[in-house]
């Protein structure tokens, strides 16, 4: 649906990560439903390819917004992209360089364009390449639209129905608390998501 989300500030974000993440960073993936809490220490934390990443302890890190953290519908995603493809030069020939082999493709085609926004936004968080670039530039876009983070399209559906990636995290978000996540807290995640799911 092509609804921006508002997230207020005093609100609780949850993001399950690695031993070493003691602090906040500028861009950061996190939850904020309550489902997609419980289906990410059940899928995520529970993953012995995410455990072997991150190291052997993960944990639950407590993330208040000292702002609030406004959120752009995938509609609204997508016409800042297609914004970029039309009014930005070096945008447009990173995406091709990147997506397309360097192939001048037409982005009028809208077929062309999403089919470009697809795959920019599964390598979002890929910074090799010139992928880190352009994702910056396209950060800046939806900063300059007045948003601090956007749906982490890549999970939503699979993971949660409303994961997030945030960015200006240093400015709009203060870590309140680390929990090390138990075998007990997933297990327990686990049989919550096995009665939702029914």
């Amino acid at each position: 649906p092509d609804i921006d989300y508002t997230i207020p500030a005093g609100n609780v974000l949850k993001r399950i990560c690695g031993k070493n993440e003691d602090f906040i960073k500028d861009s950061f993936y996190a939850c904020w439903k309550d489902k997609d809490v419980t289906r990410y220490l059940a899928v995520y934390a529970g993953d012995a390819n995410a455990r072997a990443r991150h190291g052997k302890e993960m944990y639950s890190n407590t993330i208040k917004a000292i702002n609030d953290l406004k959120i752009p519908s995938q509609r609204k995603m997508f016409q800042e992209y297609l914004n970029l493809l039309k009014t930005d030069a070096d945008f447009r020939s990173g995406v091709s360089t990147n997506y397309f082999y360097g192939l001048d493709l037409d982005f009028r085609s809208e077929m062309a364009a999403k089919d470009s926004f697809l795959s920019f936004i599964q390598r979002i968080a890929v910074p090799e390449g010139g992928q880190q670039k352009l994702t910056d530039r396209y950060f800046k876009a939806l900063k300059d639209a007045g948003y601090n983070g956007l749906i982490d399209t890549n999970d939503a559906g699979k993971l949660g129905e409303l994961p997030l990636i945030i960015f200006n995290g240093k400015e709009n978000a203060e870590l309140v608390e680390r929990t090390k996540i138990t075998r007990k807290t997933i297990n327990r995640a686990k049989r919550a998501i096995e009665m939702l799911d029914g």
